[in-house]
């Protein structure tokens, strides 16, 4: 029963932030793409950032609550639902960027829209597990306590330091590619360089993701 309540109330909190997080964005899209690097000899990059910023935007709910799907997908027996959103998600990803890249010309936002769809597509994959009657999380708006909420914020926090981490390392990076002379082809780059990497390195993020869910139950 605790283990369902606490669920729920992640959910509704995840609904809140995704929430928070896009209309911030909706007002101060600009702001915070010449806070990214967009300004100065890098601010033709700005309506490029802007427009796939925006795309993107819809995504938010999408990303975050797959976040937390991926580890209890495998907690609540149900580990393939996983792989198969990803696929799909994947596929979906690569043929809308081709679609728009070359039928539709959308631009910087078809490409934001683009991956957004498959994000929302995944969620509703991964959503079915819940018509399922044989799991263990079920969400429900009854009995939430809010002090259910400070232990979920203390179980996060070791997840929340490594985005952070990761955030300062992509904003070094960032700042270092724009400040080039060829910005625009250092951040292409740096795309593709990004993309290789979670190839090669699936096994490895793999096991590092089961390993620290493992230990954190323990």
């Amino acid at each position: 029963d605790r283990a369902r309540r606490v669920f729920s109330m992640c959910m509704v909190v995840t609904v809140v932030v995704a929430a928070v997080m896009m209309i911030i964005i909706l007002l101060f899209r600009g702001g915070i793409c010449e806070l990214l690097g967009a300004r100065g000899k890098s601010a033709h990059l700005l309506p490029l950032v802007s427009d796939y910023l925006l795309g993107m935007i819809f995504a938010f709910p999408s990303v975050l609550l797959l976040f937390e799907f991926n580890s209890l997908m495998r907690l609540d027996g149900d580990p393939n639902r996983v792989i198969v959103a990803v696929v799909v998600m994947t596929i979906m990803d690569i043929a809308g960027d081709l679609l728009n890249a070359l039928v539709i010309h959308g631009g910087m936002l078809g490409m934001g829209l683009a991956t957004s769809l498959s994000y929302f597509v995944a969620l509703v994959i991964m959503l079915l597990h819940f018509t399922k009657k044989d799991i263990i999380f079920k969400f429900s708006l009854k009995n939430l306590k809010l002090g259910d909420l400070k232990d979920i914020l203390a179980t996060g926090s070791s997840s929340a330091m490594g985005s952070v981490s990761a955030m300062l390392k992509n904003g070094v990076l960032n700042g270092i590619m724009v400040a080039t002379i060829l910005s625009s082809t250092a951040v292409a780059a740096f795309g593709v360089l990004t993309t290789v990497f979670n190839f090669t390195s699936s096994v490895m993020i793999g096991v590092g993701l089961t390993t620290a869910m493992i230990a954190g139950m323990i």
